[in-house]
């Protein structure tokens, strides 16, 4: 029970280490403090702003900031019991972008299980014209309760998450901080490169290339179709999965299981997305470290926990420097 804890924590960190259609713009509406709770007023103190890649943020500057080692950072309000999580995520999918609906919601599918219950998702527009992905959720870990909420940005190359945590019950209410910091994103416009930038270089070709000869017969033939449509969205998916965070073999098939695929379908995504396992266990090994601290062996069992082989558990922990 433990690791599977852990393992939700950790894709709510990763989260914070893709239905519906439309976009509806963000309506303000300031949540009324219960009784027993006060309003933070940390962002209107000070803030700094800080950059990933393009996207700039603001942070209350009265909040503890502490690193991570893959991309993490954290903000600890002097309440605790709460924390602020930032990371960037690069996807390499081309034109990949974490405000469509369908790579939301697999994303969002990642992270739902037993002790995690996402209970809002919706698409919003911030007050510099920055639509982003929002979801809210509640943690149940042991006898305690969180309230999470994070929003998801697309920047240059990927996507940034910013999200809250805070233990239900705390007596201080962090809304309006938590509002102003998604308030607070900015991105550019367009990104370099962008084909509709005016300031774009035009594409060139080089005209001493030689035009491409014509495919013979047998090259144009198309190959005998042997795979389902099933496998091949299965495929996708897994795909799809990967570009958000790392999965084992194992986990993979588990996931697009989840997602209603067959065995059979999901195992042909798993075995066919490209995935080199033992980089996919670096990654979920060095995710781990940047949430808590792992003896080797520690770190080895909640790797194989997560599917990875013996080898590539041990692969794992090496290339963190273990």
């Amino acid at each position: 029970m433990k690791q599977k804890l852990v393992a939700l924590i950790l894709a709510v960190a990763v989260a914070l280490s893709l239905s519906l259609a439309g976009c509806t713009e963000e309506v303000k509406q300031t949540e009324e403090p219960k009784e027993s709770e006060t309003y933070s007023n940390d962002f209107e103190a000070g803030v700094k702003n800080v950059t990933v890649q393009d996207l700039t943020y603001s942070v209350p500057t009265a909040w503890e900031k502490r690193r991570g080692e893959n991309g993490f950072t954290y903000y600890y309000p002097a309440s605790g019991d709460s924390f602020l999580a930032v990371s960037f995520n690069a996807i390499n999918a081309k034109n990949h972008s974490i405000t469509e609906w369908e790579n939301f919601n697999t994303y969002l599918s990642a992270m739902e299980g037993d002790d995690y219950k996402n209970v809002s998702k919706e698409m919003r527009q911030n007050k510099n014209k920055v639509e982003y992905a929002h979801h809210a959720g509640k943690l149940n870990v042991g006898s305690d309760a969180y309230d999470m909420e994070a929003g998801l940005f697309n920047c240059e190359g990927g996507f940034v998450q910013i999200g809250f945590l805070v233990k239900e019950n705390l007596g201080i209410n962090y809304t309006q901080d938590i509002s102003s910091i998604f308030d607070s994103v900015e991105v550019p416009k367009k990104l370099p490169g962008d084909p509709n930038d005016e300031n774009s270089p035009e594409p060139t070709s080089d005209a001493s290339e030689e035009p491409s000869a014509e495919p013979s017969e047998a090259a144009q033939e198309k190959p005998a179709e042997t795979t389902t449509t099933g496998q091949r969205n299965a495929l996708s998916k897994a795909k799809q999965y990967l570009s958000i965070m790392p999965f084992s073999h194992s986990g993979l098939v588990s996931q697009l299981k989840y997602e209603g695929y067959t065995t059979e379908e999901a195992t042909y995504g798993a075995d066919n997305c490209g995935a080199d396992w033992n980089e996919q266990a670096a990654k979920k090994a060095q995710q781990y470290m940047d949430i808590m601290d792992y003896s080797r062996q520690g770190l080895i069992d909640q790797l194989k926990y997560e599917g990875f082989t013996q080898s590539q558990a041990e692969h794992g922990v090496s290339a963190v420097g273990y």
